[in-house]
């Protein structure tokens, strides 16, 4: 049980830090698009997706091992 607490306290911690992560990609691209116009800041959400994906999967990966019976 405890492994299973730590291991799904963690993945919340990293989606934690991938999620500020986020934010910080949005906040610059929010900035560019009155600085430098919206290709500059369309062209700043280009690794957006990395990030979104791999907080899905961890997601994924929290709700599987939750479902797990150990």
């Amino acid at each position: 049980m405890t492994n299973k607490r730590e291991t799904i306290k963690q993945l919340i911690k990293t989606m934690q830090a991938s999620a500020e992560e986020i934010t910080a990609i949005l906040d610059l691209a929010s900035n560019d698009i009155e600085e430098h116009g919206q290709n500059c800041a369309i062209g700043g959400l280009c690794g957006l997706d990395q990030h979104l994906e791999e907080v899905a999967a961890m997601l994924s990966a929290a709700r599987s091992i939750h479902r797990m019976k150990i």
